[in-house]
C-alpha cells in the first residue's frame, strides 16, 4: 500500500487491494474498516527484511475510516538487553527523541559517563 490510497477491511475479513484516493492529503493511508472492531498493523520492508512498524494502540471502530500518517521519529538509548524491532518500551536511562520527518540523517552526540551521561542534538563541541 502507497501514501494516497485507501483499502477495505470487508464484513467477511478481506482486506481488498488498495486503490488510489484523491481525498487522501500528504504521506497517509486509508483503511475502511466494515469488520468487527479491529486493532491494525503496519509492515514496511526496512532492508530486505519486512518488519511491524506500527500497531493500533486500540481497535479501529466497526464501520469507520482510520488515516494512518508516519511518524518518523526514533528515541535513541543505551540498551543491553532490548533486541531490535522493539515498539514501544520506557527509556529508563539516558535518551533522545530524534525526528527524521523532513530528513534522513542526524547527528547526535553523548557526553559523560555511561549511564549517567546527556544525549544531545548535533555534534560534541570541540575539545
Amino acid at each position: 500500500m502507497k501514501f494516497g490510497q485507501s483499502t477495505t477491511y470487508t464484513s467477511q475479513g478481506v482486506l481488498t487491494p488498495p486503490v488510489a484516493d484523491s481525498t487522501i492529503v500528504g504521506n497517509t493511508f486509508r483503511v475502511d474498516n466494515e469488520h468487527t472492531n479491529t486493532s491494525f498493523g503496519v509492515n514496511a520492508k526496512i532492508g530486505n527484511t519486512w518488519a511491524p512498524i506500527f500497531v493500533t494502540p486500540e481497535p479501529i471502530m466497526f464501520q469507520s475510516i482510520a488515516d494512518f500518517t508516519p511518524i518518523n521519529k526514533v528515541t535513541v538509548f543505551w540498551s543491553q538487553s532490548l533486541t531490535t524491532g522493539t515498539m514501544i518500551f520506557k527509556a529508563t536511562g539516558p535518551s533522545i527523541e530524534v525526528d527524521l520527518t523532513n530528513q534522513t540523517t542526524q547527528t547526535i552526540s553523548f557526553f559523560g559517563a555511561a549511564g549517567e551521561g546527556k544525549f544531545a542534538h548535533g555534534p560534541l563541541p570541540p575539545a
